[in-house]
């Protein structure tokens, strides 16, 4: 990479610094993440554009550069963000209940149910709801997650469908997995793949339609699967 090239490729990424805060400030208003925290992303996203930047497809930079930033932002979330964020009151309401319940079962005592545990924890019956509700909310298993990483939580949901997705997702090649996860989870479409990717909507397509294929047999191999679609 001849000195020109890093001078060209470092001054588009300068002059375009403005695009990483903007999608930024707009991804911040969608969670909770801090907004350092997704700039970092969009940066990451905003030069890896810049380095697969093809200006013989016809695209323009802006753009291009823009769901690069956006979907970088998208990856990281799904990456980093497997659980729900629970208020922090309701998770300590939700750990004070479940320590009552401890205590009692160690000292020989039934379990206490609905209002006379909220009533024992000095909450309202509807308060004491809207932990338990927050708590178990907070539990996601994501299909991105190794089949063997789950909860226990997780586990007594007892979904051998899911269980199944995530373990064959895991025979999938990375960037058919990541594929799928960005087009069917992230909800990025197919154009902005491709411009991310630097390949034709076309080759996107493909892609997707042969990892498709692939779990498609994979069900129908296991026989335990309904698959459709």
């Amino acid at each position: 990479m001849d000195q020109a090239f890093i001078n060209q490729r470092n001054q588009m990424v300068l002059s375009h610094l403005g695009l990483a805060r903007h999608v930024s400030r707009q991804e911040q208003r969608k969670g909770l993440e801090s907004y350092e925290d997704l700039l970092q992303e969009a940066y990451l996203g905003l030069v890896r554009g810049v380095d697969n930047f093809n200006p013989d497809l016809g695209f323009k930079p802006s753009s291009y550069l823009v769901r690069c930033c956006r979907g970088q932002i998208l990856h990281y979330r799904r990456d980093r963000t497997q659980t729900i964020r629970v208020p922090w009151r309701l998770k300590d309401l939700a750990a004070r209940g479940r320590r009552l319940q401890e205590q009692r079962q160690q000292d020989g005592l039934p379990k206490l149910e609905g209002d006379a545990l909220a009533k024992a924890l000095g909450v309202t019956p509807e308060r004491w709801a809207q932990a338990e509700l927050a708590n178990s909310r907070g539990k996601v298993m994501s299909l991105d997650a190794p089949p063997n990483g789950r909860t226990a939580e997780a586990s007594s949901a007892q979904d051998p469908q899911r269980d199944w997705l995530a373990h064959a997702m895991h025979q999938l090649e990375a960037e058919q997995r990541s594929l799928l996860l960005r087009h069917y989870v992230d909800g990025i479409s197919l154009r902005a793949l491709a411009e991310m990717m630097a390949q034709s909507p076309s080759a996107i397509r493909t892609s997707l339609r042969n990892a498709l294929g692939q779990l498609r047999q994979m069900a129908e191999q296991s026989g335990e699967v309904a698959f459709t679609g």
